[in-house]
């Protein structure tokens, strides 16, 4: 909220003919060239669409959204509003790959779209080596795992389109492996279940929710991030886990697959639910430690050179400087 003015509307506190009215007020008074609108989903998203081409204001459209195989039935219908919705944007920022490829099968422009990297604050994850060795030794003595255990990482709410249920299941075919571990960061409505399945499994760790700064450790005291959600527009903690250096397995539902998780180059891509091709390619990386931290390496450099926040501010500028008259 600091550098830049700004105003905070409150609109959901109001009936909707009143955030329509405010929202009006609002854009006149401002006379924006260009407004940028985040996703599709709320009222206030439509009200915005609706009044801009009403000012003649430019729209610029950045959402989380690609076609997965989840809920087909909707799928006509989801299609045909987003048509609608998209009919009336100027220019479009994708966040990745599959979002890119899904406003094309739209029938949208490629010259419309201006392709970007999702990004987190990389340099808030960054540690040097040795602040990164302490961290490690520090959290995992926190939570009495041995130095030399190997670790996955699940980072998310717990609850069914999460799969958390699956770390379990990957667990449970590499118990033959020596101390390995998996640790839950998060809560939600799986807690207890999750617990009762895992039992007094002292190889298991339930960590709850964690604060940025606590979850930042846990990456860098665990070897790699398991990502096996039902869906994910992107997923984020891929993002998070490569800025500190650790490689992600990923299901092929989640955004972020093939895209900043590259096979074999930044970590592993499994096919969503088959707990035991996950299974497989965890045992691989647990045998060869150098390949884990050379994927860990690749990760750090590739979320560094082309998933920061720098490039994604300059997506939104070109997508700007490319609309009529607006060259600054």
């Amino acid at each position: 909220m600091e550098g830049y003015p700004s105003q905070v509307l409150n609109l959901g506190q109001l009936p909707l003919r009143e955030r329509y009215r405010k929202l009006k007020e609002t854009l006149s008074a401002v006379k924006p060239k260009a407004v940028v609108i985040f996703g599709y989903y709320l009222p206030e998203h439509w009200m915005i669409r609706m009044l801009a081409t009403r000012l003649g204001i430019h729209t610029i459209f950045v959402g989380e959204t690609f076609q997965s195989s989840n809920h087909r039935w909707r799928r006509p219908i989801q299609t045909r509003f987003r048509k609608l919705f998209f009919s009336g944007m100027d220019r479009f920022v994708s966040i990745g790959k599959k979002n890119f490829e899904y406003y094309r099968s739209l029938g949208i422009s490629e010259g419309a779209i201006f392709p970007a990297h999702y990004c987190v604050d990389n340099n808030f994850f960054h540690a040097s080596p040795t602040e990164a060795s302490a961290m490690r030794k520090e959290w995992r003595e926190k939570h009495k795992i041995p130095a030399g255990a190997f670790v996955s990482l699940f980072v998310a709410r717990l609850f069914e389109r999460k799969r958390p249920g699956d770390a379990l299941d990957i667990h449970e075919r590499l118990t033959k492996l020596k101390d390995y571990r998996t640790v839950f960061v998060g809560n939600g409505p799986m807690e207890e279940s999750l617990k009762e399945q895992a039992g007094k499994n002292k190889r298991i760790h339930f960590l709850g929710f964690q604060d940025q700064a606590a979850t930042r450790q846990a990456y860098y005291g665990a070897d790699i991030l398991l990502l096996p959600s039902e869906f994910e527009t992107w997923g984020l903690v891929a993002n998070e886990a490569a800025a500190c250096g650790r490689p992600t397995l990923a299901a092929d539902s989640c955004g972020v697959a093939e895209d900043l998780v590259v096979y074999g180059e930044t970590g592993y891509v499994f096919k969503k639910g088959d707990c035991e091709q996950a299974a497989e390619m965890l045992s691989k990386l647990y045998n060869d430690p150098e390949l884990l931290q050379r994927l860990g390496r690749n990760a750090s450099r590739k979320v560094s050179d082309e998933f920061s926040v720098k490039q994604f501010a300059e997506a939104f500028q070109n997508a700007y400087r490319s609309l009529s008259g607006n060259k600054q």
